[in-house]
């Protein structure tokens, strides 16, 4: 049988409390640039409007979204037309609309996928 070790530290009960400490601030520092891309330094005067904020957000897949999601209600809203109507000449006009709506959403996906920088518009 092997000798049973001894625990190195004493019971919970017998520490003495800790001094409740606060964590030191980090320093404010400018953010590090990421790799591959140069600062430019400009020579903008005081209160003029800095490159960076004339820029437009980039779309990150929102627009899809909504296009999405409206051709998903347009098809819905067509099926329960078609159901109400029960003729079969609705159909046509149906899948018009149906790969209208189809379009959309693949002409937005292309655009998206097309230049990942967003300046193909």
């Amino acid at each position: 049988m092997p000798p049973q070790a001894e625990s190195p530290r004493e019971p919970l009960t017998a520490r003495p409390p800790r001094a409740a400490t606060v964590p030191a601030r980090r320093p404010a520092h400018a953010p590090a640039a990421l790799p591959g891309r140069s600062r430019r330094q400009t020579t903008a005067q005081p209160g003029a409007p800095d490159e960076r904020d004339a820029a437009p957000l980039r779309d990150h897949g929102l627009s899809l979204f909504a296009i999405f999601t409206v051709a998903m209600l347009v098809m819905v809203g067509l099926a329960v037309l078609t159901a109400i109507v029960g003729q079969w000449w609705i159909l046509v006009p149906v899948m018009i609309v149906d790969l209208a709506a189809t379009i959309a959403v693949l002409v937005r996906i292309t655009r998206l996928l097309g230049d990942g920088d967003g300046s193909s518009r």
